[in-house]
């Protein structure tokens, strides 16, 4: 041991079951060397270590108690936060945050032109299934024609362009991220602005893209 690691020693005295003392003694009359300080300091640590992975597992499952989140519901959140304080107008805010919940965002995909393998298509898209659909606007629509939501932008590639997500859970987890921020924007703001809930626009119907009409 170096002089600079003893000087951070701290002492601390521990308590050992009789028939362990003895033992120790024993141990040590007939010649054995332990360093009982390192020991019990690894130990020490090991428990800490568990308890802290423990902890941070529970405060995980406690946000993702009905659902699961990660990076993708973390992306969509700040994506959802940056459009309700720069983009959305009040109306907007309000009408995503009272009207769709969470099991209302659904993602899959869709393809037409079968080339014979097995889920494998000459033409692909996302489409959203359920009654959530992301402002078409601001973030477009998926298709064949060009993309959109539900996919989204994950960064850039050598040449610039945009790379995006297609994952149907993935892009689920997304926008499920996406509508919760937009929900709290709105339970922040609600008490501080006038109500605008008899301005909601009427749900849009969904849109569908029929094959038959596909420009190819």
């Amino acid at each position: 041991m170096s002089l600079s690691q003893a000087r951070r020693q701290v002492p601390h005295s521990i308590s050992l079951p009789p028939e362990v003392k003895a033992q120790l003694e024993g141990f040590r009359k007939d010649g054995g060397d332990i360093n009982v300080s390192q020991i019990a300091s690894a130990a020490i640590q090991r428990e800490l270590e568990r308890l802290q992975t423990g902890n941070r597992v529970v405060e995980r499952l406690k946000v993702e108690l009905s659902e699961r989140r990660g990076p993708e519901w973390t992306a969509g959140y700040q994506e959802g936060k940056r459009w309700a304080e720069n983009e959305a107008s009040w109306v907007d805010i309000t009408r995503y945050a009272i009207r769709y919940k969470s099991s209302d965002v659904g993602v899959e995909h869709k393809g037409v032109g079968d080339i014979g393998e097995p889920g494998v298509y000459e033409y692909e898209w996302l489409e959203f299934t359920g009654r959530f659909e992301a402002p078409l606007d601001d973030y477009g629509r998926d298709s064949p024609m060009g993309p959109g939501a539900p996919a989204y932008k994950v960064g850039l590639d050598d040449r610039g362009e945009h790379v995006r997500e297609w994952d149907p859970p993935k892009c689920e987890r997304f926008w499920r991220g996406w509508l919760t921020a937009v929900t709290d924007t709105y339970d922040l703001a609600k008490s501080q602005l006038p109500s605008v809930e008899d301005q909601l626009p009427p749900e849009p119907e969904p849109v569908e893209v029929n094959p038959d009409e596909i420009p190819f």
